[in-house]
């Protein structure tokens, strides 16, 4: 089975850094980083000049994530929220962090969440398939990926998930047509898959 997607890095605010002269005071120079691009110790000064920023708040939130700090990375992104409540990425990170702390029920609320701001959010479709994978639910699961499915023909990862899960239910056609369709993208766990369950050998 593929693993969920984990945080993704995305601009989610326009960023002007400017060409600014350089000062000796530290937290002034910090004003020159690109939040996207900076360090945990970066974000940590520029949260402490400027505590309410959303943007400063998330971005450490991913570094945390990045450094496998699910605990600190649910904090930074929940302050995030608690400021500016309306960008679907916060909470598809927030809900991946709880994902990877086994808070299954939170992470499920942040994934709903974030296809009620953005409903077209093909990876939060798909993160909510795997949660559901995590708790034994391949039909469940199989209904976010035929979402996935629907949003992005070519999402090979959703294909191959589905058709493990149709394996498992034991619907073998509908399990070696996705096995087959995400071996011609490319996908070689799925290539295996469908030589090994799909191709019938001559006896």
């Amino acid at each position: 089975m593929k693993k969920v997607l984990s945080g993704l890095l995305i601009t989610l605010w326009m960023i002007s850094c400017g060409n600014k002269k350089q000062s000796d005071n530290p937290i002034e120079n910090v004003q020159n980083i690109d939040p996207e691009t900076a360090t945990i110790e970066q974000l940590d000064q520029m949260i402490s000049a400027d505590p309410n920023n959303p943007m400063f708040l998330y971005y450490r939130g991913l570094r945390h994530s990045d450094a496998e700090d699910f605990t600190l990375a649910v904090t930074d992104f929940s302050r995030s929220l608690g400021i500016d409540s309306s960008k679907s990425l916060v909470w598809f990170n927030r809900g991946a962090a709880k994902f990877s702390l086994d808070d299954f029920d939170g992470a499920l609320k942040d994934y709903d969440k974030a296809i009620e701001l953005e409903p077209g959010y093909v990876d939060a479709y798909f993160n909510r398939g795997a949660l559901f994978d995590a708790l034994e639910k391949p039909e469940e699961a199989n209904k976010e990926y035929s979402k996935v499915i629907e949003l992005n023909p070519n999402y090979v990862d959703a294909i191959y998930n589905r058709a493990v899960n149709y394996y498992y239910l034991k619907k073998n056609d509908l399990a070696c047509d996705d096995f087959k369709k995400a071996a011609e993208l490319g996908d070689e766990d799925a290539q295996n898959a469908y030589q090994k369950y799909c191709v019938i050998k001559p006896k």
